[in-house]
């Protein structure tokens, strides 16, 4: 699998410019896990996502909550 480098790094001005959700590998990248990890989660439940067909989209607000990146 190609590596996907476009979201390995967050900074402080790159948070306003997100969109309102992100998709696994967004989350993978920011979270710093694997991208697997981040669908079963999902599926158990374990971070915030909504289903939107067969993909899972997750809150930035939270997700950007949970690695510590905004209050």
């Amino acid at each position: 699998m190609e590596s996907n480098t476009e979201h390995l790094s967050i900074k402080a001005t790159d948070v306003e410019n997100l969109p309102a959700t992100l998709d696994y590998l967004q989350v993978a990248s920011i979270l710093g896990i694997h991208y697997r990890t981040v669908q079963l989660f999902a599926r158990e439940g374990r971070l915030p996502a909504t289903k939107i067909g067969r993909a899972y989209r997750f809150p930035t607000d939270k997700i950007l909550e949970l690695a510590g990146i905004t209050d």
